[in-house]
């Protein structure tokens, strides 16, 4: 999906010494149930992730070049893939509604295709691109109030985002 038009003053911003930018938004329980069908909140951390790459320069995005650790921890946490969450969400009932019904293979099949189509694309690109990242994270783990630091290494230097908690 492309990055919403203009800067969010939800989104965290950074810009590389080679004129590329990043913006990175948590997103609320709230926005998580408006954006995606699946119920994610109580499996997962949801971030926003927008790639303004520098002028006429490509570059490679790689998922797996973030990471998100809880701040003050020295605990990272890879991005899961859109196949992982879905297995997850099917295994644990839908996702945390003790009442409802185990969702078949269909319905696992229909939330991978929706969390994939709405995944932060992976390849290279010169145009400015957008999308989830989905970190596997206990609702337990994510009643943290000290916030969340957002890292990769797209550009080829680390680089840090600093997330509010939602």
């Amino acid at each position: 999906m492309p990055p919403s038009a203009g800067l969010s003053p939800q989104r965290q911003y950074l810009n590389t010494c080679d004129g590329t930018s990043i913006g990175a938004r948590l997103l609320t329980p709230d926005q998580l149930q408006h954006e995606i069908a699946a119920d994610l909140k109580h499996c997962c951390l949801v971030v926003e992730i927008a790639v303004y790459p520098s002028k006429n320069k490509p570059i490679a995005i790689l998922p797996e070049e973030f990471s998100l650790r809880i701040a003050g921890t020295d605990k990272t946490i890879k991005p899961a893939s859109s196949r992982l969450v879905a297995s997850i969400l099917h295994y644990s009932g839908g996702g945390g509604n003790d009442k409802a019904p185990a969702p078949s293979d269909q319905d696992r099949m229909a939330m991978e295709l929706e969390l994939s189509s709405k995944s932060l694309p992976e390849g290279s690109t010169t145009v400015p691109v957008a999308g989830y990242l989905y970190f596997p994270l206990s609702a337990k783990k994510q009643k943290n109030k000290t916030g969340y630091q957002l890292e990769n290494t797209l550009t080829g230097q680390k680089l840090t985002l600093t997330l509010s908690p939602p």
